[in-house]
């Protein structure tokens, strides 16, 4: 985590000093962009990291070992494609939850599981995607990308 954040730090002074370069004032105009969307996204951002906090302290780590944990089998791949297709949000909230998860008792290949059912069937996006790009497409694209999260968690199952 601390590597990945000193590199974040130094692309982005690297894109400051870049931006202060340049005439105008477009580093001014970056800060105040990072700063809007910070102050946007900085509400779900406490809510997504409070609700993964309470996942691990009120959720039994049986529970969760039960239906997510090594021995959980196709229980598992089931039960975190579920989870993935309901989970609202972006990747502010879909990361907290699966890392909860995981310090919980989750196995890797549940985790897998939900993080790919999350990133296919994402219910909360669909409703951009339609829009944006159209029904037909995203009905081809949901007909055929259904059984990659099911496929990904039981590849995992077997190959563990």
């Amino acid at each position: 985590m601390l590597k990945s954040t000193i590199i974040m730090a130094v692309i982005a002074l690297f894109l400051f000093i870049i931006a202060y370069v340049k005439e105008g004032n477009l580093h001014i105009e970056g800060l105040k962009a990072g700063s809007q969307m910070l102050i946007r996204t900085a509400p779900l951002l406490l809510i997504a990291f409070v609700l993964a906090g309470l996942l691990q302290v009120l959720i039994p780590q049986s529970l969760i070992i039960n239906w997510l944990g090594e021995g959980a089998g196709v229980k598992g791949i089931l039960v975190s494609c579920i989870a993935g297709l309901i989970t609202p949000g972006g990747p502010y909230v879909a990361f907290p939850l699966a890392a909860a998860l995981f310090k919980s008792g989750a196995s890797l290949m549940t985790i897998i599981t939900y993080i790919t059912a999350w990133s296919v069937w994402n219910v909360s996006s669909l409703s951009f995607e339609v829009a944006l790009i159209g029904p037909k497409f995203t009905l081809i694209r949901l007909v055929t990308m259904a059984f990659i999260p099911p496929l990904v968690g039981l590849v995992m199952y077997l190959f563990g």
